[in-house]
């Protein structure tokens, strides 16, 4: 839910997230993600609360009650800095280790109760994010045109796979789809919409891997270290430009199942 009150601050004191984040420190995107809901740091939420004399718990208050009598600074409400310009000792400002952002694990990605990533992936609106090396996921029926219908409303998809299947031909050529080989078939498989994660995860003991789900809900947590994995892999892969470099994956690794089927998964075989 966006911060109405920490964005209505920002227009009365005449300042946009560009101008905001250089007062502050921080790039002008930590900005937005901060006025769409995330929680910043605690020592971010005392510079906001002081650059926009407004009181912290004002901002945020399911992070941070009103003072109480007798509290220090309980006249502004905003918290009191060192003489030297510190902060609290290390465990008081880390307040986001206290937020979970795991919303949701399942013992095998095939539970019929787990999350799917095409009907993920139809409602997002910003950003699609998939590296699956083996490019398993990809022969997903309806995935294709999924990730079409949503380029064509806007979204941005970046798709990294060392094996690009050629059902990925429609998608070669729009404006808002970017194509990589990543050049290992290692790394955790990172299937983003948004701020929604689904992270497959290898297990030692038989059967599909396991899966978690994320919400991205504060800054430098899980998710943000995974979607830096994911950045690491983008950036040492080469674009894909034309449909020469799609392969034909055999047909043994296809998806046609019957209705009473599994679904398939990034790293899922047939």
């Amino acid at each position: 839910m966006a911060n109405t009150t920490l964005q209505d601050a920002l227009t009365d004191a005449g300042l946009n997230p560009e101008r905001f984040a250089e007062i502050i420190g921080v790039d002008p995107k930590t900005v937005q993600r901060w006025v769409a809901g995330t929680t910043p740091y605690r020592r971010h939420r005392q510079a906001i609360a002081r650059a926009l004399e407004i009181p912290e718990h004002r901002l945020w208050p399911e992070t941070t009650p009103p003072p109480q009598p007798g509290d220090a600074a309980a006249g502004d409400g905003l918290a009191v800095a060192f003489e030297d310009g510190g902060h609290p000792a290390a465990a008081d400002d880390e307040p986001t280790a206290a937020i979970n952002e795991v919303t949701g694990s399942w013992a095998q990605i095939g539970d019929p109760t787990a999350p799917y990533p095409v009907p993920l992936f139809a409602n997002a609106a910003r950003q699609i994010d998939l590296f699956d090396g083996a490019g398993d996921s990809l022969l997903t029926p309806g995935i294709t045109d999924t990730l079409k219908d949503r380029a064509d409303h806007g979204c941005h998809i970046r798709i990294l796979t060392a094996t690009p299947p050629r059902q990925l031909q429609p998608l070669i050529g729009h404006k808002h789809v970017e194509l990589r080989l990543a050049d290992t078939r290692q790394g955790v498989v990172v299937v983003r919409a948004d701020d929604t994660m689904l992270i497959p995860i290898p297990v030692a003991a038989p059967g599909l891997p396991a899966l978690v789900q994320l919400r991205r809900l504060t800054d430098d947590g899980i998710f943000d270290r995974l979607a830096r994995h994911f950045q690491t892999l983008w950036d040492g892969g080469a674009t894909i430009t034309g449909p020469r470099q799609l392969v034909d994956i055999p047909d043994r690794q296809r998806a046609s199942p019957a209705p009473e089927a599994p679904r398939r998964w990034p790293g899922q075989r047939a």
